[in-house]
């Protein structure tokens, strides 16, 4: 987080890294983003019927925390905009080992490159990640929308430029990862609960409870104007 005294906390995530985002074959874009992954576990938030915290598990989450203050200072009104970019990778969250994901999705990606027209007839298109979008204020008031009532956020898109069976050595992956800017207006937060204060926002959560599992990238969450 780059405004001063904000930060980010995740929940029950499989996947936590910091990098570059990367070209479809080689080098760095420079531009730093999060990737988080998740698998929902059967049980969130369900606890046995003593009530034993122990055997909940939260519902998997990134959420920023804003400085108290800080929305008001910003001018967060009902004509502000939260923003945010926000990317499906395609990868799957690891069983066990995280290190060993981003690996195994690179070879995926060359193999996606290097395979035949017929496998990729055969391919279902995947569903799209959906998850929820949530607004907190100071006084515990909360509003959340889920992402796909402002935006479908579109599953890679696979490419082949030739039937050489080594593509991937000429063109690398059969997918770039793309990032999609979403804009959400906080009017519509205050819609569904109309004693929500936009200039009391204190947290912005991202929870991963609409799609079973994935990994995303997230980037530039911030506010605008209008």
């Amino acid at each position: 987080a780059t405004l001063g005294g904000a930060h980010f906390d995740t929940v029950g995530l499989e996947v936590w890294r910091e990098e570059h985002q990367s070209y479809r074959k080689w080098g760095s874009k420079r531009n730093g983003v999060a990737v988080v992954g998740w698998r929902v576990p059967d049980n969130a938030n369900e606890g046995n019927a003593e009530g034993d915290p122990e055997t909940v598990s939260a519902t998997p989450s990134y959420t920023l925390s804003l400085p108290v203050g800080a929305a008001a200072e910003l001018g967060l009104g009902a004509d502000s905009v939260l923003v945010f970019s926000i990317a499906d990778t395609g990868e799957t969250p690891p069983e066990d080992d995280e290190d060993d994901l981003k690996e195994d999705e690179e070879d995926d990606r060359s193999e996606d490159a290097d395979s035949g027209d017929a496998a990729d007839d055969e391919e279902e298109p995947p569903e799209p990640i959906d998850l929820t979008i949530e607004v907190a204020t100071t006084d515990g008031t909360s509003a959340s929308l889920p992402l796909s009532s402002v935006r479908r956020l579109v599953p890679p898109l696979k490419s082949r430029f030739t039937k050489l069976p080594t593509e991937s050595f000429a063109f690398g992956a059969a997918w770039e990862v793309t990032l999609q800017t979403v804009e959400i207006p906080l009017a519509l937060f205050s819609d569904q609960v109309p004693n929500l204060d936009p200039s009391t926002i204190t947290t912005v959560s991202f929870i991963f409870d609409r799609s079973p599992e994935g990994v995303v990238i997230i980037d530039d969450v911030g506010f605008a104007q209008r």
